[in-house]
């Protein structure tokens, strides 16, 4: 059982039609969706982590082997959960870019290779499949600020490796019609 887990503000209000579309199109029986609305101001200190605990502790009540983090701005493929789940890895996130002209990967050292799944230090927290394991041994209760370098820099030192799927591509969406 998969749970997909959504944080959003209403300052991504642009991409929740899309986001709507993406879960209906979900075929899968075995999964859960939550999503979390956050009321406060957009860009709060610390909210993102205060969500992703939320999520985690969900996660660990229930009867999950892996949670899916899908942020409301970035909408992956429809078949994102089965393909990320094939290559049985417990940190690995879909490909998808920063909203900005440059299109630069929200990943960080990544191998230089030519297979479809290829390790990495690190991505954004946008697409990204985490496996039980992960969740049991890593929290977001940190005291930096950003919610996914210090989270990957936790699960690597606890011995897990991070990885980018580059033949599952997501969209970010910087406004309704426009994405990277």
């Amino acid at each position: 059982m998969i749970l997909v887990v959504i944080p959003y503000h209403k300052a991504k209000r642009y991409s929740i039609s899309h986001l709507l579309d993406w879960i209906e199109a979900q075929d899968n029986k075995d999964i859960d969706v939550v999503m979390k609305w956050h009321t406060g101001t957009y860009g709060e200190t610390g909210i993102i982590k205060k969500q992703f605990n939320y999520f985690r502790d969900i996660f660990l009540a229930g009867d999950y082997t892996h949670m899916f983090i899908v942020e409301a701005d970035t909408i992956p493929p429809v078949n994102a959960i089965e393909q990320l789940l094939i290559p049985n890895k417990d940190l690995i996130s879909a490909t998808y870019y920063y909203r900005d002209e440059a299109k630069n990967l929200v990943a960080w050292n990544i191998e230089d290779s030519e297979f479809l799944v290829k390790h990495c230090l690190g991505t954004g927290t946008g697409a990204l499949l985490l496996s039980r394991a992960v969740l049991e041994k890593c929290d977001w209760n940190y005291d930096q600020v950003d919610a996914d370098y210090p989270f990957f820099d936790q699960a690597l030192i606890k011995g897990f490796q991070a990885y980018l799927h580059s033949g599952v591509v997501a969209k970010h969406y910087r406004d309704e019609e426009h994405y990277t």
